[in-house]
C-alpha cells in the first residue's frame, strides 16, 4: 500500500511539473518498465538471493531533508547486477549487450583503490562491489531513511563471493564529502544534476591536487551535461563513453 501511494504521489508530481500530456505518453511505459522489474526481483532478484531489501524504487523528493540538494536528487532506484533495462525487447538486448556499469568491466586493480558510491542509497552498489577485493567500500548518502536501509542490508549480505568487508557508511551531503587519500574508484549512478556534480568534483580536484593519487569515475546513465562536465576536466580522459555508462580516469 505505502509503494502504491508513493508511485501515485511521484505520477502526480510529474503531471505538476511537466504537464498531463507528458504522464499520458510515458506512463505506459514506465508502468510496464516497473512490473517487469518487480517481477523479476520477486522470484529470481538480488534481494530474494541474499535477504536484503534494496529493490522497491523510492522518489526521494518526498522524504524531509533539510539540504539544498534534497529537492534536486534523483529518485532511489538500485542498480541491477544481472537485469537488462528497458520496456521492450528491443530495449533490453541494447542493454544486456552494453550493460557497462558492472564492476568487473574496468581492468584495475582492486586492492589498490577504496570504491565509493556516491549517492549509495539502500546500498546495493556496495554489496555488488564487496564481492571484488576494494582496499574498502564507502557510500556517502543525504537521505537518512536510505542510509538506514543501507546499513540493514550491508548486516544481512551473505554471499560466497564476498572478498571486502570493510564497509564505511556516511550520511550527509555529498558536497561536503572529503575525499581520502587512497587510490579511488568512483561510483556515481545520476544521484543529481549537474551543478551538484560540478560541487563534488570540485571538492575532488582540491583532494588530488594537495593529495595526486589515481582516480577511477565511473557513471551509471549519465545525462548529456553530466559527461560534458567530465569531458571538460583536464585532469580527467576518458576510457568509455556512452548513454548507459562512461568510464574516466586521470592516468
Amino acid at each position: 500500500m505505502q509503494a502504491a501511494k508513493e508511485f501515485i504521489r511521484m505520477i502526480d508530481d510529474y503531471r505538476r511539473q511537466h504537464g498531463l500530456s507528458f504522464v499520458v505518453r510515458n506512463a505506459l511505459p514506465f508502468v510496464l518498465q516497473r512490473a517487469m522489474y518487480y517481477a523479476y526481483e520477486s522470484y529470481v532478484g538480488f534481494d530474494r538471493r541474499y535477504g536484503t531489501d534494496t529493490t522497491r524504487m523510492l522518489d526521494v523528493q518526498f522524504l524531509d531533508n533539510p539540504s539544498p540538494n534534497a529537492r534536486v536528487a534523483t529518485p532511489y532506484g538500485p542498480l541491477s547486477p544481472d537485469r537488462p533495462y528497458g520496456a521492450t525487447p528491443r530495449q533490453w538486448l541494447r542493454t544486456w549487450r552494453r550493460f557497462g556499469s558492472r564492476i568487473d568491466w574496468v581492468p584495475c586493480e582492486h586492492r589498490e583503490f577504496t570504491f565509493i558510491d556516491i549517492g549509495s542509497g539502500k546500498g546495493r552498489t556496495l554489496l555488488l562491489a564487496s564481492d571484488y577485493p576494494f582496499r574498502k567500500i564507502i557510500g556517502v548518502e543525504l537521505f537518512p531513511e536510505l542510509h538506514a536501509a543501507a546499513e540493514r542490508n550491508i548486516e544481512a549480505y551473505r554471499s560466497p563471493d564476498q572478498k571486502c568487508t570493510a564497509f564505511e557508511l556516511h550520511c550527509m551531503d555529498a558536497t561536503q564529502f572529503q575525499f581520502p587519500e587512497d587510490n579511488l574508484f568512483l561510483q556515481f549512478a545520476d544521484p543529481f544534476p549537474a551543478h551538484v556534480l560540478e560541487k563534488v568534483l570540485a571538492n575532488l580536484e582540491r583532494s588530488l591536487e594537495a593529495h595526486p593519487r589515481k582516480i577511477f569515475i565511473s557513471y551509471w546513465s549519465p545525462r548529456p551535461e553530466h559527461i560534458a562536465l567530465l569531458s571538460s576536466k583536464p585532469y580527467l580522459r576518458s576510457a568509455h563513453i556512452h548513454d548507459i555508462w562512461s568510464l574516466y580516469k586521470n592516468f
